[in-house]
């Protein structure tokens, strides 16, 4: 029940459609809720009882009246999936140092990107990312995937000795070894030292092996991408923004908007809504229009009117900087 399995599985629980995947997840969720009140049972009696009688008394006569009655779960080590957690954890690691990548671009989530290149990966790794590859689609809000062993081609690394660690070490050894720095190349030391987890570096006749600790790696990013990088991997986020690109960003703001205002005027999550766009803007009006299928769908709307009535929730505000009028009224 982490943050990670409600935000995946909330489409799920949201779906219109009551089909075998929707189910399923109910009866996944039911299962792990009811397990979660015997598991907590000892040190939280009064949650764990309510928890329970509200899941199981309810719904069968026959059961122990209370959860302290009941038997304590027994995990069954024949349903574990190693490799599925395995993929599931590597996959995710993937997609936190993307959402990195864009925290620093200073780019919503919602702004849709053309592309992901990942680096660094094996082949292993790389087939992992292909079979999760919609939860990475979805979570870093990107069209496409890509792999390379280029980092150059996304960011210029440098890398340089850290003076303030290496200066008590080796003297006047230190400038020796800061003009080798100077005249490496520098992709091929880091790769150096990602593979052997240290550096070793010609200087004056002398062989110096330095530790992570004691290299300065930086970092620039090439114009039109935001680089995320870990010891053997890295993430380079095109932030490219074409027209169409554009045009849902915007979709995806004003869905936002609408689905606050919800909030704001105390609608049910399940109510239906007429709305309103009052805009002077070509460009939000052209969003609308070109993504109004996937507005009207996320929002629960079913009529979209030109004048609201006297009691529809009314807010002008900005999406993205585009002025517009929002009105929601409950069907």
């Amino acid at each position: 029940l982490s943050n990670w399995y409600v935000r995946r599985s909330r489409d799920r629980f949201w779906g219109a459609d009551a089909g075998p995947d929707k189910h399923a997840a109910y009866a996944t969720l039911y299962e792990v809720l009811v397990t979660v009140a015997k598991l907590t049972a000892p040190f939280a009696p009064f949650l764990a009882d309510e928890l329970y009688r509200n899941l199981v008394c309810a719904l069968d006569a026959e059961a122990p009246l209370s959860v302290h009655l009941a038997e304590y779960p027994v995990a069954d080590a024949a349903l574990k999936d190693p490799q599925l957690e395995a993929d599931m954890d590597f996959t995710r690691e993937v997609i936190s140092m993307g959402h990195a990548a864009r925290n620093r671009s200073g780019i919503k989530t919602r702004q849709p990107l053309a592309e992901i290149t990942l680096g660094g990966l094996s082949d292993a790794e790389k087939a992992t990312v292909n079979r999760l590859a919609d939860l990475v689609y979805d979570e870093l809000n990107v069209k496409a995937i890509a792999f390379t062993e280029e980092l150059d081609t996304f960011a210029q690394v440098t890398l340089k000795p850290n003076f303030k660690v290496l200066g008590p070490k080796y003297g006047k050894g230190v400038q020796a070894i800061a003009k080798a720095f100077a005249t490496a190349d520098a992709v091929a030391l880091q790769a150096q030292l990602e593979a052997s987890g240290s550096l070793q570096i010609e200087a004056s006749g002398e062989t110096y092996t330095l530790e992570p600790s004691e290299i300065d790696v930086q970092t620039q990013n090439r114009e039109g991408f935001f680089v995320e990088m870990d010891a053997r991997k890295f993430v380079a986020l095109s932030t490219e923004l074409t027209h169409e690109l554009t045009l849902e960003g915007l979709a995806r703001e004003c869905v936002n908007k609408i689905q606050n205002m919800r909030k704001e005027a105390d609608f049910n999550v399940s109510d239906r809504i007429k709305l309103s766009l009052d805009t002077t803007s070509t460009l939000l009006y052209e969003a609308f229009q070109a993504h109004q299928d996937y507005i009207l769908r996320e929002t629960l709307t079913t009529t979209v009117v030109d004048v609201p009535s006297e009691d529809a929730f009314t807010v002008a505000q900005k999406l993205n900087g585009e002025p517009a009028t929002l009105s929601v009224e409950q069907v």
